[in-house]
């Protein structure tokens, strides 16, 4: 406990973590701190070497906002590094299912001394997914324009969970820390998390998983977060939904720009991006 006062600490207070998603297609379903999963049809072009058109079923999610409100309690300008984790709810000694936490985002805000910002940062930003790629008609066209992230990361429909169609419950915390200290780059934008940037050091000097790559004597996630001001946590419930039919979009196109649509990017909080 007193390696993680001493050493985790940012110059900062976590006040609040949540999140929302828009109403669309959501009829009286909670919207803050409730996540929705789906299996939807996607289509893809393939080539064989003529061009096909195949169809497969694959599992979704509502685009997200986290909304995170901080304040820097230092006397000086601060770049705070943010780390996103997400885990299924569990009764177990926080020791033994620490592992089973994944992160879901991590992005670095800078800070103005005593400033307090209230922040929004959309799932589709996630510094875990894989970025999108060039289609096969750019590259025909030579349109394509050449990749400056390397091709590391996680699919964007498979960012969460199926969960469950009764509601899986799940733990998100959020922890925000010095990154003068913690990185090696000033630019942590782009998809970093599990290959970094292409041409350099991994910009994180912290270990994969960090704050659940070390054993803990913590009994449980809040007595964690109660314990380190710059870090929260909020209980979130993961929702598959049956029947759910998505927006029409461009199903061969992997990125989609965040929906601001019912997010706290309507009210006083400031959008992150990365």
């Amino acid at each position: 406990k007193q390696w993680y006062q001493r050493r985790v600490r940012g110059g900062v207070e976590v006040e609040s973590l949540e999140t929302l998603v828009s109403g669309e297609g959501l009829v009286e379903r909670p919207l803050t701190n409730n996540l929705y999963t789906y299996m939807t049809v996607k289509t893809y072009t393939i080539y064989t070497p003529e061009e096909r058109r195949v169809q497969k079923r694959v599992l979704d999610h509502i685009p997200f906002t986290y909304c995170i409100r901080v304040h820097n309690t230092g006397s000086r300008k601060r770049q705070v590094v943010f780390r996103i984790m997400l885990a299924p709810q569990s009764q177990d000694l926080l020791e033994q299912w620490r592992n089973m936490f994944v992160e879901m985002d991590k992005f670095v805000v800078v800070l103005e001394a005593g400033e307090t910002r209230e922040l929004t940062r959309c799932s589709t930003e996630s510094s875990v997914i894989l970025p999108p790629g060039a289609t096969i008609q750019e590259i025909k066209s030579g349109s394509a324009v050449p990749r400056e992230q390397c091709g590391c990361g996680w699919p964007l429909n498979l960012l969460l969970p199926r969960g469950t169609s009764g509601g899986m419950p799940a733990s998100l915390f959020v922890l925000g820390t010095d990154w003068a200290e913690d990185g090696l780059v000033e630019d942590l934008s782009g998809s970093v998390s599990y290959c970094g940037k292409q041409g350099a050091p991994y910009p994180d000097k912290r270990p994969m998983g960090f704050p659940f790559d070390r054993t803990t004597t913590f009994r449980d996630l809040d007595e964690l977060a109660n314990s380190l001001p710059n870090s929260a946590l909020t209980n979130v419930t993961i929702n598959f939904l049956q029947d759910y039919s998505p927006p029409q979009e461009d199903v061969e196109d992997s990125s989609r720009e965040p929906d601001s649509e019912g997010s706290c990017e309507d009210s006083d909080y400031v959008h992150v991006s990365g």
